[in-house]
Order: C-alpha cells, then sequence, then structure tokens
C-alpha cells in the first residue's frame, strides 16, 4: 500500500496515531491483477490487515480485471462485499462468518480495505476431519438458501462464475493432442493412462458447466480452499470475497477437496477420505438447514462442478512443466517434480471417476 495513504487510514482505523509498528506482506496471487497488496500492520497491543484491490493492477493475463459487475474477475466486488455487510452475514447461523470490516477507503487507483487480523487455526494446518467439520457448516449456509431464504439480488454479485472461470483459463486443448507432449518421461511416467480420460473431460466441460448452470441455486464463495479458511473457537471464517456470487449447490464444496491435496496441504493418501467426508458433512450440513431436496442435485453439484472447474489442469501443468513454471502460493512447492505430478495425477484420477459420475446422474 502506498505509505502516507496507509498511514493516514490505519491512524482513522485505530482512533489513534499508530505509533511504531511492522508492516509485513502477505502471501497471496501476486498474478491476480485485482490485488496491489495485503499487508500485516502490527503495533504495540494491535494488529490489523491492509488489503488494496485495483482495477488496473499488473499480474498474468488470464488474470486480469474487469469494469463488468457480473465479470467473473470484476475488481471492486469484495469491497462491496465487506462495505454491504454481505460478507459478514452470507452464512449468518451458519458458524461460518468473514474478518470485521474496520474500514474501507477510496482511492484514486482503487480501494484500500481494513480487516481485522483474525487469530486463529489456518486451514493450510487442518486436517481432513477439520475440513469435513467446516464442509458441514457450509452446507448449512448454503442449504439456508435452498430451505426459502432469499438470495441476494445485488448487481455486483457473480453469475454463472464457473463457465467464466473456465473459459479465461489459457487452454485450448492442442497439448492433450500433441503426441510428444505426454512422451516427456514425468509426464509419460505420472500421467500414464490418463490421456483417454482427460481429453473426454476437457472436451465435455460444456455438458458439465450445463449441467452445474441447471442445478438449484445458493450463495457460493467460489474460492473455498484452505488458505481462505481459519478456524476460531468452533467457528470458521472465510477470507476473500472477491468471487462471492449466485452459484450451484455442491459447487463450493466440489472445489475444496481437489484444492486441499493439489495444492499440497494434505498429502495424496488422504484424498478418497477427504473426498468422502467433505460430502457427508456438506449433505449433512444442507439437511441441517432444513433442504429436503434429492441429494443427487447436490451431487451432481459436487461432482461435475469440481471435474468442469479442473477441465483445463492437466493442459496447464503439462505446459508448466514445458516452461519451467511451477512455483505457486500454495503448499507444493516443497515436493520433488515426480512426486509433485504423481499427486496431480493422483487429483486427476478422482476429477474423472467425479465426471464419470455426474455423466452417469445426468443420465
Amino acid at each position: 500500500m502506498p505509505e502516507q495513504a496507509a498511514a493516514t487510514e490505519l491512524a482513522e482505523v485505530l482512533g489513534r496515531a499508530p505509533g511504531p509498528h511492522i508492516v509485513t506482506p502477505l502471501l497471496h496471487n501476486a498474478g491476480n491483477h485485482v490485488t496491489a497488496g495485503i499487508c500485516r500492520y502490527a503495533g504495540d497491543g494491535w494488529s490489523v490487515i491492509g488489503k488494496h484491490v485495483t482495477p488496473g493492477g499488473v499480474g498474468v493475463e488470464h488474470w486480469a480485471t474487469s469494469e463488468r459487475p457480473d465479470h467473473w474477475n470484476y475488481w471492486a466486488r469484495e469491497p462491496m462485499a465487506y462495505r454491504s455487510g454481505l460478507a459478514a452475514a452470507a452464512y449468518e447461523g451458519s458458524g461460518i462468518t468473514a474478518p470485521e470490516l474496520l474500514g474501507a477507503f477510496d482511492r484514486s487507483d482503487g480501494i484500500a480495505l481494513w480487516l481485522e487480523d483474525v487469530a486463529g487455526t489456518a486451514g493450510e494446518q487442518w486436517d481432513v476431519a477439520a475440513v469435513a467439520g467446516f464442509a458441514r457448516q457450509l452446507g448449512r449456509g448454503q442449504g439456508g438458501y435452498l430451505a426459502g431464504r432469499p438470495l441476494p439480488d445485488a448487481g455486483w454479485l457473480s453469475r454463472r462464475w464457473l463457465r467464466q472461470y473456465v473459459d479465461s483459463k489459457p487452454v485450448d486443448g492442442s497439448v492433450l493432442r500433441d503426441d510428444g507432449s505426454w512422451q516427456v518421461p514425468v509426464i509419460a511416467a505420472a500421467y500414464e493412462g490418463l490421456r483417454p480420460g482427460l481429453t473426454r473431460l476437457w472436451d465435455e466441460r460444456e455438458a458439465l458447466l450445463r449441467a452445474v448452470e441447471a442445478l438449484p441455486q445458493t450463495l457460493c464463495h467460489n474460492d473455498v480452499w484452505p488458505m481462505n479458511l481459519l478456524a476460531r473457537d468452533g467457528q470458521h471464517v472465510l477470507l476473500d470475497w472477491a468471487f462471492v456470487g449466485v452459484g450451484a449447490v455442491g459447487e463450493d464444496a466440489g472445489n475444496l477437496v481437489p484444492d486441499s491435496v493439489w495444492d499440497g496441504f494434505l498429502p495424496l493418501s488422504m484424498l478418497p477420505a477427504l473426498a468422502e467426508q467433505v460430502w457427508t458433512g456438506y449433505l449433512s450440513g444442507l439437511r441441517d438447514a432444513g433442504w429436503t431436496g434429492d441429494e443427487r442435485l447436490a451431487r451432481l453439484g459436487f461432482t461435475a462442478g469440481g471435474a468442469a472447474k479442473y477441465a483445463w489442469l492437466a493442459e496447464s501443468s503439462i505446459r508448466r512443466l514445458q516452461r519451467g513454471e511451477l512455483s505457486s502460493y500454495g503448499g507444493y512447492s516443497r515436493l520433488k517434480l515426480d512426486d509433485l505430478f504423481r499427486t496431480y495425477a493422483g487429483v486427476f484420477r478422482l476429477l474423472l471417476e467425479w465426471a464419470e459420475e455426474a455423466r452417469t446422474l445426468l443420465a
């Protein structure tokens, strides 16, 4: 954040001069143009988070922002979610909340958000049972809308987010059809036997997306993964509301499973238990909230949504290997290359199983 603007805003947030303090940049997706910076500001007896969002930031091309309010990466959505109170009340009564908004300031180059620095256990440190416990609370929160709570209708909420996200990715299926790409030793060893299924998944992503869009709709966060989760006193705090909008039942829970392993927070060996327990917890939460609909609808959102969201990842992983661009702000950068791609392959096998289950459910 610009130092002078931050100092003035911080004094207003604290109600006094901040005095000596330390500013620590926090890990975030630097490729997304919308985030100009996130820092922890900590002084004597206080600590807050400052986040600067902007419509004209820098990053990689497929993470460009938009001025269109229904765009998947609309730059001002998160400030609106906080300022409107939606983030705090989105899943009211479920055990899930958002950090408290301490202040929001318009700047010439965007908006500065000052947020509570939540003290809790980060999602990167959770075990399978903890992730499943969150999934149940998520089901409660989203099930409330399915059981009759009116959905918010603000124009800045994302709509058809999943389709827009998948369509934004810089892949076209050509690598999947290139024999040479599959002969690279790392790919040949890790992805053995996966090529037909991964190619079919890419080719049939449109059918999966249409299926998800036809399901009962709820309020989706659209970025539920360990780095956006904190546990505090039996409740959960959900961070980063930049993608929030109307989406399908099961969609967020279906994202949580592969993301927890793909990014290295839980080992591949735990993936089967994670998938089962997250689904069971989420469905239980839907029932807790009073939703009496056909569970196959939620299961379709869970499986088709997860498979469709990552239909592009196989080609992307090969392209990134070819370019030597395998760094990440998740947890997997500590893995050796062979182990990394074995983890990827294990996640792809689950996604292919989900895609097949979704086809059966649709039939």
